[in-house]
């Protein structure tokens, strides 16, 4: 952790510099709802970094294409997909292994066809993601927490 005590009432940040955390804050102004907000923004920057990506990368391969993607922190699941093509990460994947993080992207767009978890749903991730019973039962582990 790092003072900085220009810092304005309600604000730290933190970052990683591929060896650790730090977490910049003003120590005059700060109150621990702080830090827990800026570690959910740190979240939800870093899935939008890489879930965005992982998410157009498999539409492409599957040919598919979305209407926009949105994240927050969802008690109950990890994703969603509505009818009209908006896909829902909980932010709090991108703290999942890689290939949980891409199962999950595959799972989200795999709806856009089958709006159910049918057999032919199951037939489309297997098609994509041969392993993904196994990825399925590993996400079981992680489980969202509650907000």
């Amino acid at each position: 952790m790092e003072e900085d005590k220009a810092a304005a009432v309600g604000k730290a940040y933190l970052s990683f510099d591929n060896t650790e955390f730090i977490l910049k804050y003003n120590p005059f102004l700060m109150k621990e709802e702080y830090m827990r907000k800026a570690l959910d923004e740190f979240y939800r920057e870093k899935a939008k970094e890489h879930l965005v990506k992982l998410t157009e990368y498999w539409a492409e391969k599957m040919g598919l294409s979305y209407n926009k993607i949105t994240f927050k922190k969802a008690a109950k699941r990890w994703g969603s997909c509505s009818s009209k093509g908006n896909i829902m990460f909980n932010y709090e994947a991108v703290k999942l292994p890689v290939e949980c993080v891409e199962y999950l992207a595959v799972h989200e767009l795999s709806h856009l066809i089958h709006h159910n978890h049918s057999k032919i749903f199951w037939k489309l991730v297997e098609k994509n993601l041969p392993d993904y019973k196994d990825i399925k039962k590993k996400m079981r582990q992680y489980l969202p927490e509650s907000p």
